[in-house]
């Protein structure tokens, strides 16, 4: 097959776009497995040169448009972030905007069917949590997962919120609900070896996915009894406390983004309510 061979770049997404020999324009199909930009960056320069169709699940569609969508000021406030803090997101949003270029065609997919090669099939499957539109491509004879960011090798994913704007307010994705579920499906599939979006492969993965489920339900565990030890709490002061301040610069979204994951999907079970004050939300236990 040869070695990858960098071709020079063309402008934003492109600072590292190598193909494998013979021809990149022997690429027909290109499979995102969601629309963050780390996993999308340079696929409208690689279907500019290949002619290769790009494919992404409908619900991450918004995500790899040209603008991208970048933390909007008043999700961030509905969370507690004061303003000053977020002044220094303004930063990480447009050093990533660097990285995506656009992308002119696009085929959406809805996971859950079959694509087929000339030699073999993956199956897509629909698995949200680290993002909507989160979908994994598994080849079944070979027991063999892409994986995209849903299992990491190193690090727990972060289940991310999403947001919609509705006439009743502003709605959130169960994210950590999502990836709970997604996980369990993984844990009962037929898997050998996985090949993630970032990291070294992982072989005889079960073990790995079944501590990653068990992490998240710690967590989820943790949270509640800190809220309960703590009293009604918006997600911002609950991280810090829960971090015990350790927290800079574009951690600080993560780590409000992972406490406020854990506080919705305690209010779905029942075990803490929510309410708005002055368009914060603010989460105590049942």
């Amino acid at each position: 097959m040869g070695l990858p061979h960098p071709l020079p770049p063309r402008g934003k997404g492109n600072i590292h776009l190598c193909f494998v020999r013979p021809s990149p324009f022997s690429i027909k199909r290109i499979l995102l497995t969601h629309g963050h930009v780390d996993h999308f960056g340079a696929a409208g320069e690689l279907q500019r040169r290949s002619g290769a169709k790009v494919l992404i699940h409908s619900e991450d569609l918004s995500k790899i448009k040209p603008a991208g969508e970048p933390a909007d000021e008043i999700y961030l406030h509905n969370a507690g972030i004061p303003r000053d803090v977020m002044v220094g997101f303004g930063k990480a949003d447009r050093m990533m905007d660097h990285f995506g270029g656009s992308i002119e065609k696009v085929k959406t997919i809805g996971g859950n069917e079959t694509l087929e090669f000339e030699h073999f099939s993956l199956q897509l499957l629909h698995m949200p949590g680290h993002s909507s539109g989160h979908t994994v491509f598994y080849w079944p004879e070979k027991n063999l997962l892409l994986s995209g960011d849903i299992v990491l090798p190193t690090i727990t994913t972060n289940p991310l919120a999403e947001y919609t704007m509705t006439p009743a307010g502003i709605k959130r994705s169960l994210s950590l609900g999502q990836m709970l579920d997604s996980l369990q499906q993984l844990a009962e599939m037929k898997i050998d070896l996985i090949l993630p979006g970032h990291g070294s492969r992982i072989e005889n993965p079960g073990e790995l996915i079944n501590s990653r489920i068990a992490f998240y339900r710690q967590r989820l565990e943790d949270t509640y009894s800190l809220l309960k030890s703590t009293g009604p709490q918006n997600p911002y002061r609950l991280a810090l406390i829960y971090f015990k301040g350790r927290l800079k610069g574009f951690d600080i979204l993560l780590a409000v983004n992972e406490t406020l994951v854990n506080l919705d999907l305690l209010v779905y079970q029942g075990r803490a309510i929510e309410e708005q004050i002055d368009g914060v939300s603010v989460f105590g236990v049942v």
